[in-house]
């Protein structure tokens, strides 16, 4: 969305304005200053945006790296639910030799 707010921006700011009659003076030749200043924060700033996404994106590479591999918490989880079974099979178990 940044992104092409700013390239509607430049192309805003780099299209050619209407000549006017009146401003044929020295000052008309001011004004690409302005735009080429407009232009170099806006690379500037792309710049930026591209670097903090290439960031974020490593991120959540790492982030779907580290979910998809077991960690110590559903391991224990894991054994925590076998030993749960086992310790139901056994007072079944333990019920019917009782009767």
């Amino acid at each position: 969305m940044k992104r092409l707010a700013a390239a509607l921006l430049l192309t805003v700011l780099l299209s050619p304005l209407p000549a006017r009659a009146a401003d044929s003076g020295p000052a008309a030749d001011n004004t690409g200053e302005p735009v080429a200043a407009v232009a170099k924060l806006l690379r500037k700033h792309d710049k930026k945006t591209a670097r903090e996404l290439r960031q974020i994106k490593r991120e959540i590479a790492a982030l779907r790296q580290s979910q998809e591999e077991p960690g110590v918490r559903e391991i224990m989880a894991g054994i925590g639910y076998i030993l749960g079974l086992c310790g139901a099979a056994a007072l079944v178990a333990s019920r019917r030799r009782q009767d």
